[in-house]
């Protein structure tokens, strides 16, 4: 299969509540990864940026990972990432991250990487190098069949999670040998649990015992199990009796909870959960009216929550208010969805020259019908409710949300532009500063760059580079488009950034 030629090079979007601002998308590099009809059908995508704004993306296709550093003038260097380990090339790459967003500019560029096999391994992507690895699974496996999916980096804790619904923390720093009795107690615990409960009964109040910390919300359970030998790694083990998580990532604040450390995941069961990992607890849940979540967001202020559904619409929610919108916006399976922070000082020219009296907000979405959805709407728009109320219940610390169906009068003030990108299915989506990637089933990795059309040098389209000649230049007939705080044990151990916790100059070397 042969990477479809067909895709957008370049759109408008119409009427947008940024004026001029960022209203022209416009392709400035492809990449064929070469990725066949492999599961999960389209390549992976990390991105990280530098004090200098260079982008440097890494990108997962089949089992190779290649390293991009774009510049601003679209330049850029590609090369492959090497596991220098014979034995490590052989285990499938399951997960990787940038430990962190940003990067000073002359700081080693940083990676974590997962694999099948039970490693995870830093690697220094400028010196090609594994500069710190562990493995979680040496001797005392209990997870064989469970990949580890998502790595998340909070201050020096790493929370792997896995696909089995399991997520075990561990502190990079720690050179103690893990903790095999602990895994004993894991082994012993997992084979009483209950199976997940998918009549969905009703919620109670946490249960303590012993060992264990339980909670259930609806089909959704919690189970909690702290290590008993503080310091020892795993820190902590989690599972969660979902079908499978399909997105996991850290929150640092919802306008509901405050700032903290909280991890938020959503499932194919249709719940998005909210767990505070300062106190060990479920804090917040939002329940679907039917169908799973693929992904989720939450607004760098805290405010608001965004949910890609698989009942083909976009869910926004208001952690201020409690008030819920349902958008549909696709014939398919919502993929990604992701909040555009307006960059360069656009939200003082929103104010002073715009006259706008409240925020703008802009959401991206994609799907696999193969289109992405340009959502803009006032905050304002969040502060009206809904015909139907969410009726929200709380019990102890636990607020659960029930997801309303609003109507088209409701939804009139949401402006939604929508692009055809590719006659592929539209797999995942991230955006890196003004750049919006798009990774479609064929393998073809497409970058559309924001332009600011009122900066003069920047009104002209860049020209189109290519990574591989076999990507071609043909535009999409007009007639196809669409219009356009650390987990508890933190007493008994000192906290440190995760900055330097992965800072090669403090990483033990590789075995």
């Amino acid at each position: 299969m042969q990477p479809s030629r067909d895709y957008l090079q370049s759109f408008e979007i119409k009427n947008s509540l940024f004026g001029l601002k960022w209203s022209q998308v416009t392709s400035s590099l492809t990449v064929n990864t070469g990725t066949q009809a492999l599961p999960p059908y389209y390549a992976e995508i990390d991105c990280a940026l530098d004090t200098n704004e260079v982008k440097h993306i890494v990108i997962k296709s089949s089992n190779q990972l290649n390293y991009l550093t774009v510049h601003s003038n679209d330049k850029y260097q590609h090369t492959k990432v090497e596991l220098s380990n014979k034995e490590l090339k052989e285990h499938q790459i399951t997960s990787f991250k940038f430990t962190k967003a940003l990067f000073d500019e002359a700081e080693e560029k940083t990676l974590l990487i997962a694999l099948k096999k039970g490693h995870i391994m830093i690697f220094a992507l400028g010196k090609n190098e594994i500069i710190q690895s562990f493995n979680f699974a040496e001797g005392v496996d209990p997870f064989k069949k469970a990949n580890p999916d998502f790595l998340i980096p909070i201050d020096s804790t790493l929370l792997v999670v896995f696909q089995d619904s399991t997520v075990l923390t561990y502190d990079v720093m720690s050179k103690q040998r893990e903790s095999n009795e602990f895994h004993e107690i894991i082994r012993t615990i997992e084979a009483k649990m209950p199976a997940p409960n998918y009549v969905g009964s009703p919620i109670r109040s946490p249960k303590k015992s012993l060992r264990q910390r339980v909670y259930s919300i609806g089909t959704l359970n919690f189970h909690y199990i702290p290590n008993p030998k503080q310091g020892r790694n795993p820190l902590d083990y989690y599972r969660f009796s979902a079908s499978t998580i399909s997105h996991a990532a850290h929150v640092k604040k919802t306008e509901l909870n405050g700032e903290g450390n909280f991890l938020g995941m959503t499932t194919f069961d249709g719940v998005f959960a909210l767990y505070d990992l300062s106190v060990n607890e479920a804090v917040f849940a939002y329940k679907s009216l039917f169908g799973g979540f693929n992904h989720f967001e939450v607004s760098s202020d805290g405010e608001l929550l965004v949910l890609a559904g698989q009942d083909d619409a976009v869910h926004i929610y208001s952690f201020v208010n409690g008030v819920s919108r349902r958008i549909e916006c696709f014939s398919a399976f919502v993929t990604r969805v992701w909040f555009q922070t307006p960059p360069n000082g656009l939200e003082s020219y929103l104010a002073e020259e715009a006259k706008q009296s409240t925020k703008v907000r802009r959401i991206i979405a994609s799907s696999l019908d193969g289109s992405i959805a340009f959502l803009e709407f006032k905050n304002s728009v969040m502060n009206q409710p809904t015909e139907e109320s969410n009726n929200p219940t709380r019990f102890g610390q636990l607020l659960l949300v029930q997801a309303v169906a609003s109507t088209d009068e409701e939804n009139k003030e949401i402006l939604m532009n929508k692009a055809q990108t590719n006659k592929e299915s539209v797999g995942i989506i991230i955006l890196c500063n003004n750049v919006l990637i798009v990774s479609s089933t064929d393998g073809l990795i497409v970058m559309y760059r924001f332009e600011d059309l009122r900066v003069p040098e920047m009104s002209s389209p860049p020209p189109l580079k290519e990574v591989s000649d076999s990507i071609g230049k043909e535009e999409i007939p007009e007639e196809k488009l669409g219009g356009l705080n650390t987990p508890s044990n933190q007493t008994h151990r000192e906290k440190r950034t995760f900055n330097n916790a992965f800072s090669p100059r403090e990483a033990s070397p590789s075995n």
